[in-house]
């Protein structure tokens, strides 16, 4: 149906960006990546320096990370029972 097609585009739009928010942010706080892959300078590195504000880790902070968690953990249980 619809709004199960819907649903699952939401749901995977907030998965992908939790996801690939995370490890782009870990991967920032390492000195960044291999080394086949360019360190960014520049107006490249203010843009990104101005993204980490808004990847998962630094957006929810410490305590709500872990409440957010537990809440997807209930939604799933939900969802599927």
């Amino acid at each position: 149906r619809l709004q199960d097609t819907l649903f699952g585009i939401f749901i995977g739009a907030i998965n992908g960006y939790l996801f690939a928010g995370t490890i782009f942010n870990y991967l920032h706080e390492a000195q960044y990546f291999p080394a086949f892959i360019d360190q960014p300078q520049g107006a490249n590195l203010e843009m990104i320096g101005r993204m980490m504000d808004w990847m998962p880790p630094h957006l929810l902070g410490e305590p709500l990370i872990y409440f957010a968690l537990v809440g997807c953990f209930i939604f799933v249980i939900v969802v599927f029972i």
